[in-house]
């Protein structure tokens, strides 16, 4: 750079100086990508996981086979169970359960009763 500013730079001094510049502004938006994908990431998977697609215990359930035997992730115990775990648990923490998407649903899937 002092060669720069005194005026005795050589040409190929310049294009060295030039590809260098260049791989550190590929690096940068390399990792500005980078750091995009990641927030990307984290947005879909909060969205993932509020949808109970997957989880820390990953849960994805398609619900094509037997109703008691669907995974959900029950929000009072922090767990995944089957809808069969989760109508046996409610049945005797009702009070705790009454609120959770997943009292109606297990009842009215598994016991035929209507959501009143």
């Amino acid at each position: 750079m002092k060669a720069l500013r005194n005026g005795t730079t050589k040409p190929e001094t310049i294009a060295l100086e030039q590809k260098e510049f260049v791989a550190q502004i590929k690096f940068l938006n390399a990792l500005i990508q980078a750091y995009a994908v990641d927030s990307k990431n984290r947005r879909m998977l909060k969205d993932f996981k509020r949808m109970q697609l997957i989880g820390d215990d990953t849960v994805i359930d398609m619900g094509f086979g037997d109703p008691s035997e669907d995974k959900i992730l029950c929000p009072l115990r922090d767990m995944v169970i089957s809808r069969a775990d989760c109508l046996d648990w409610s049945g005797s923490h009702v009070n705790e359960c009454t609120g959770c998407e997943h009292f109606n649903k297990s009842r009215r899937l598994l016991l035929g009763e209507k959501q009143g």
